[in-house]
């Protein structure tokens, strides 16, 4: 409870120091405040020396969609608390985070702010909790999210990446060995399809077209589930490219 109480405190008392704005489109990519996006940031620096950061994120009609709180300015480690809110800016979603990892409770609440459900974790282990109806009353457990897969599990997708993936063509005919792994990042949509791919690191322009190819042409993914309803969201995938 001290740390929420603190966090919550610093969100309040750390407005009018220096912040600054970022916008993004829907599949979290940066653009400029002129293009249509999806999401605003406003990224509060801890002036305290615990390096943390605190982001708040806007809806584009301007209300407050989400507070987290990142180990530091790259934004990439969650650290302490994290709330999101829906639309009339009702508070839907609390947890709190130990060095990227669930770390105590994660709370979500329905509209009315009755509790819909508790769970507890011990450093990203989950631990136990209860879920309840609209009105309170404790109802079967069911899990909060499960991640999206590929159909068989990590060996299909390794064999599917193994038998479909094609050492180039180009670098054969000039006898030249590239090897290294190429990371594509794409979105698996909530009926399985994956869109949205895009090279996150690339190792030669030959062998980045080539994952890309097999990434784009991979059979449909079991979506992610969240509170028992398909959504979509972004995976990352490396391939690798070995000495032949």
């Amino acid at each position: 409870m001290k740390n929420v109480l603190t966090s919550l405190f610093l969100f309040i008392s750390l407005v009018s120091f220096s912040q600054e704005i970022t916008y993004y489109n829907e599949d979290g990519e940066k653009v400029s405040k002129f293009e249509p996006y999806h999401r605003s940031e406003i990224t509060i620096l801890d002036t305290t020396g615990k390096k943390q950061v605190y982001v708040k994120r806007f809806r584009p009609n301007g209300s407050l969609a989400a507070i987290d709180t990142y180990k530091n300015k790259n934004k990439k480690v969650l650290n302490g608390l994290s709330m999101q809110f829906d639309s009339m800016g009702v508070k839907d979603y609390e947890a709190t985070y130990l060095e990227g990892k669930l770390d105590g409770y994660l709370k979500r609440f329905w509209p009315n702010g009755v509790l819909k459900r508790w769970d507890r974790y011990y450093l990203g282990e989950f631990q136990g909790g209860s879920c309840f109806d609209i009105e309170g009353k404790e109802v079967a457990y069911y899990k909060f999210l499960e991640p999206a897969f590929f159909i068989g599990g990590p060996r299909a997708l390794s064999s599917f990446l193994g038998s479909n993936l094609v050492y180039p063509e180009n670098l054969v005919l000039q006898r030249k060995i590239v090897t290294g792994q190429v990371r594509i990042s794409f979105v698996v949509e909530a009926d399985g399809t994956i869109t949205n791919a895009k090279i996150v690191k690339g190792i030669h322009p030959d062998c980045d077209l080539e994952a890309m190819r097999v990434v784009i042409n991979m059979p449909r993914w079991v979506p992610a589930i969240l509170e028992g309803r398909a959504i979509r969201s972004r995976y990352t995938q490396p391939i690798t490219f070995a000495s032949r």
